[in-house]
């Protein structure tokens, strides 16, 4: 007999996957986006025990303080925003909201870690497939931007390129998604289940060929490692401060990754418009934030100022959430950073120095695309900055990744 919550529940899990930058949901078609968003809101309904809900908990807040920068905005520049618009991002968010009430944090994280990594596997196939010549068959279709895509809705790809890129719209994202997927595994999956995890994702990332991706591979590999041995603290500061030593000679590290493969890292080098963008973005950002602190300028004026600017700063495309947030809606914009900061530090099983590692890592996730338009990245945050995460007795005998 067919269990028809286990249903609904499957059904959730994909609207909310469909709704984090799945290449088909980028054809600007806004009736898919409201149909997905209602539906996976009206199927999560009747999985929630409101008495169980804490009004005061981090993510309540945060809804509540963007709701008012929503109002705030909306109010003041009425005629520059798009209220449908405003009410897409607000569902997406309530949407992520639910989805933390129908699942635990560890029933959610499995089902993610999963989900990328049967969309990497497709990814693998159809990217040898066609490094060999092999013409995949797929429907093709073509997003807001006019890029040509072709899909198998478990994985997509690109017409002019082969890069890895799973189900979404760009192999940053997939990259990012995927360093998402292995902090998950390292804390959720166990012996060779957690193992064969981060071989996938690892070669996901490498076949993406984003940089940014494999930086974050590097230190993500770090973390994954020693998270559940409290004993390397002194190494994890060590690690610290090779990092902040590499920040500063920031020029000496580009020619070396220059020197070991131009054609991936050329996006570190000088000026070009990747770098510019993801260097500039914060800024332009705090500039439109300085117009009007206390209320921001809304969703759609945020993004039309941001585009006037893209010529002035260099900038190809809106990269930085954490800074949009604050131009977008003012002073009630800084939950998001404040959401952030909460879902690392609540993590009470890391030491110090590896909770910074860990926010650095989501920090520059968060601000090298623009998540505010990923449901699941609210979804974690959710689900990380609601409660104290303790470490539990069988984690200090998982398998690290390097024994």
């Amino acid at each position: 007999m067919v269990n028809v919550r286990s249903i609904m529940r499957f059904s959730i899990f994909c609207f909310i996957m469909l709704l984090s930058g799945c290449s088909y949901l980028t054809t600007g078609e806004t009736a898919i986006i409201l149909g997905c968003l209602f539906a996976c809101i009206s199927l999560s309904i009747g999985f929630i025990d409101w008495y169980q809900v804490r009004y005061a908990s981090p993510d309540n807040v945060f809804i509540l303080m963007i709701l008012i920068g929503m109002v705030f905005s909306q109010v003041i520049y009425p005629a520059q925003n798009s209220l449908v618009e405003t009410l897409i991002l607000f569902l997406r968010i309530v949407a992520a909201y639910m989805v933390t009430k129908v699942f635990t944090a560890e029933e959610f994280a499995k089902k993610y870690v999963l989900a990328i990594n049967i969309t990497t596997v497709f990814a693998v196939l159809v990217w040898t497939m066609r490094t060999f010549g092999f013409d995949v068959p797929g429907a093709e279709f073509a997003n807001i931007n006019g890029a040509q895509y072709k899909t198998i809705f478990f994985c997509s790809w690109m017409l002019n390129s082969n890069r890895l890129m799973g189900i979404f719209w760009e192999p940053g994202l997939y990259s990012s998604s995927a360093i998402f997927s292995m902090i998950l595994a390292s804390k959720y999956l166990k012996g060779a289940e957690q193992k064969l995890s981060y071989i996938i994702s690892i070669i996901g990332i490498l076949l993406s060929q984003s940089t940014a991706g494999y930086i974050l591979l590097i230190l993500s590999l770090y973390f994954v490692s020693v998270q559940n041995e409290s004993h390397r603290a002194i190494v994890d500061y060590i690690v610290l401060a090779a990092c902040l030593l590499l920040f500063f000679n920031y020029e000496k590290l580009v020619q070396v990754f220059l020197n070991l493969n131009p054609d991936v890292f050329w996006k570190l080098s000088g000026n070009n418009l990747t770098t510019n963008t993801r260097l500039n973005s914060p800024i332009a950002c705090l500039e439109i934030f300085k117009k009007s602190p206390l209320t921001g300028v809304g969703l759609r004026y945020g993004t039309d100022l941001y585009s006037a600017m893209k010529s002035q700063f260099h900038m190809d495309a809106l990269t930085a959430t954490s800074f949009f947030y604050l131009a977008a809606y003012g002073i009630w914009g800084i939950s998001y950073s404040v959401l952030t900061v909460l879902a690392v530090f609540r993590r009470n099983y890391l030491s110090f120095p590896l909770k910074i590692i860990l926010l650095v890592i989501i920090f520059l996730i968060l601000n090298k695309e623009p998540h505010y338009s990923i449901a699941v990245t609210y979804v974690f945050l959710f689900f990380y900055s609601r409660d104290k995460i303790e470490r539990r007795e069988e984690d200090t005998n998982a398998n690290s990744f390097v024994d």
